[in-house]
């Protein structure tokens, strides 16, 4: 009667893996943390820098299956609301139960100050199945133009040594 159940139990296993074959395939990733490179604190990025991410990728311990190669896809949203893409492909192995680090680096330049909005989504290689998706914002500030000129050039003394100055004088005047 086990042997039986247990049976069933596989072929019921087995048929619903075939209808439904991207359970079998599909890894159980996240993106656990993503952080804007060349950061000034607070997420604030200068403007006229170029823009890179920081992206730590896991797979979780209880997938079925590891990561072999994954497609990383970046939106970026400009205060003026134009939308910017960024797309790579990473050929590297990520095991079941491990993370890696990964710099992305686009070429896009922080072009206008405000708050920008971004997007990351992992997908698989062939891009058939959106793993996981993270989004947030950053803040683009300027910086003020400022020109300095030397207008001239003087010596200038503290009050300290004015009077150390007078008592010396003061004191070979009564020396001699």
């Amino acid at each position: 009667m086990k042997t039986k159940l247990l049976f069933i139990l596989s072929l019921f296993i087995l048929f619903f893996l075939a209808v439904n074959p991207s359970l079998a395939l599909k890894p159980d990733v996240t993106i656990s943390e993503v952080e804007d490179a060349r950061l000034l604190g607070g997420k604030k990025i200068l403007l006229g820098q170029k823009i890179e991410f920081k992206i730590k990728i896991c797979v979780r311990s209880d997938s079925p299956v590891p990561l072999d190669g994954f497609h990383i896809v970046i939106t970026l949203k400009k205060p003026s609301g134009k939308i910017l893409y960024a797309k790579q492909t990473v050929n590297d192995y990520i095991p079941i139960g491990r993370c890696e680090n990964y710099n992305f680096k686009l070429n896009y330049k922080a072009d206008q100050v405000g708050t920008w909005k971004y997007w990351v989504s992992l997908y698989t290689k062939d891009q058939k199945y959106k793993l996981d998706e993270i989004s947030g914002t950053f803040e683009v500030v300027g910086i003020p133009k400022a020109e300095l000129e030397v207008l001239d050039i003087v010596g200038w003394a503290t009050a300290s040594s004015m009077i150390i100055t007078g008592l010396a004088l003061a004191l070979t005047r009564i020396i001699k």
